[in-house]
């Protein structure tokens, strides 16, 4: 039962007095309270803006970035470690921007029109050139995205792969990460992810692959032996908060996946396609009924959550394993486990369940203390 913090939001290092790596290192100890076993931090190298989220990144090495300095990052670090919470990188590996122009032979045909790209990174640690990009190699599969330069893993005796893993080895090594959170792996081989991910040796690894689609999701994660965020969940939970009357609740049994882990909303889907309306709803169910969870600090933090997210972690940390589902229908969801039994309704109206009645769109928690005799309702 790990709980996971995603320790950002899209421009959240904007506008501070302070950096962001400062203002997270003074929020340690009140996660560590709450019952957060794990922060996912932003990427840490720098990026093509210096302003920007290290999504466009550039350079490896550079740990310099609108988050902060590489020192206060590693006494964040530090400040996790010292209350037993892991640090979690977010790792992008496949593709990066701001490269020089340089000639590039794959670029001399008719498609392009040009005989150059912007691929030479003279980074020092980890130099690059166009030979280490995907266009017109001919050994790399097509392209989710065309954005910046699609890294080839392979190419030059699989050049970017080694060294992608000898920066793996430095993040932990050098750094203090523990954990990696894989950027955008569906724009990745699944054959580099498991090789990364079985080089880095990490007691924590997740990929973001980006679908609804539970089978293809669960295919990723088998070939790959890496974990995933539980995106056909996000969009069942995102269902049952913006659009209750067309959700049967029944439906969330369907989403439970091995290996992946839950969240309600994180950076991007919180800009594009966010949970808008009850999502207590959606926290109550994934910290009560999901075994790996991940919540979003601008849930926690600026759409004042705090408190209901709070009463929930107390729930999570007395339970062993995720709560078993007891009842469901179209609007009510029963679970129960030892000492505990938590009722989410999604309907506008109560709702009653063995002469209990549950509020409209809302949720209840009934607990009893483990050293108490459990009575016939939470007893087995």
């Amino acid at each position: 039962m790990k709980t996971m913090m995603q320790g950002f939001y899209w421009n959240c290092m904007r506008n501070l007095e302070t950096s962001w790596y400062q203002l997270m290192n003074n929020r340690i100890p009140e996660l560590k309270q709450a019952g957060i076993d794990m922060i996912w931090c932003p990427p840490p190298s720098l990026g093509m803006d210096k302003r920007g989220m290290g999504y466009d990144i550039k350079e490896h090495y550079n740990l310099n970035s609108a988050f902060g300095s590489q020192e206060e990052l590693k006494e964040l670090i530090n400040k996790m470690k010292e209350y037993e919470i892991m640090p979690v990188v977010d790792t992008v590996m496949a593709h990066m921007i701001g490269g020089f122009k340089e000639y590039n032979p794959y670029y001399e045909d008719i498609k392009y029109k040009r005989a150059y790209s912007y691929t030479n990174f003279p980074e020092p640690e980890f130099p690059k050139n166009y030979q280490h990009f995907c266009r017109q190699c001919g050994d790399c599969e097509k392209m989710e995205s065309d954005f910046g330069e699609k890294i080839c893993h392979y190419a030059d005796n699989a050049y970017m792969k080694e060294e992608l893993i000898n920066w793996g080895h430095w993040l932990r090594n050098e750094i203090g990460f523990v954990g990696f959170r894989l950027d955008y792996v569906k724009d990745i081989k699944d054959k580099f992810i498991k090789e990364w991910t079985s080089s880095v040796e990490s007691k924590f690894v997740v990929g973001e692959y980006w679908s609804g689609n539970k089978e293809v999701l669960q295919q990723w994660v088998n070939n790959t032996n890496t974990k995933a965020f539980n995106f056909p969940l996000f969009y069942a939970l995102k269902d049952m908060c913006n659009n209750p009357q067309n959700f049967d609740m029944r439906q969330l049994q369907e989403y439970q996946l091995p290996q992946t882990v839950s969240f309600v909303d994180n950076h991007d889907t919180d800009r594009d396609e966010p949970i808008i309306y009850d999502k207590k709803l959606a926290y109550a169910y994934i910290l009560l009924f999901t075994k790996e969870t991940c919540i979003f600090w601008k849930d926690y933090y600026n759409y004042k959550l705090q408190d209901d997210i709070n009463e929930l972690l107390k729930v999570r940390k007395q339970l062993e394993k995720p709560l078993e589902v007891e009842y469901a229908d179209q609007d009510l969801l029963v679970g129960r486990g030892l000492g505990v039994k938590v009722y989410i309704n999604k309907s506008k109206t109560q709702k009653q369940y063995q002469n209990k009645l549950i509020e409209s769109r809302d949720y209840e928690v009934n607990r009893k203390k483990r050293h108490l005799f459990l009575t016939q309702e939470y007893a087995n």
